[in-house]
């Protein structure tokens, strides 16, 4: 698990591909905060019709 020729040959790849891994690493970011993002929008806009019905009655 711990081989260090496994770990040269990843920073090695990492050195040399600095552009790619952060594009992936913005990527990977947006794919989890996106959709946090919006089911928080979601979840407050159906919150806040929930409480302008409650408030009504």
């Amino acid at each position: 698990m711990f081989d260090i020729e496994r770990w040269q040959e990843i920073f090695d790849i990492v050195r040399k591909n600095k552009l790619l891994i952060f594009l992936r690493g913005i990527s990977v970011v947006s794919g989890v905060v996106i959709p946090i993002v919006l089911l928080e929008k979601n979840l407050n806009r159906h919150n806040k019709g929930m409480m302008s019905k409650v408030g009504t009655e």
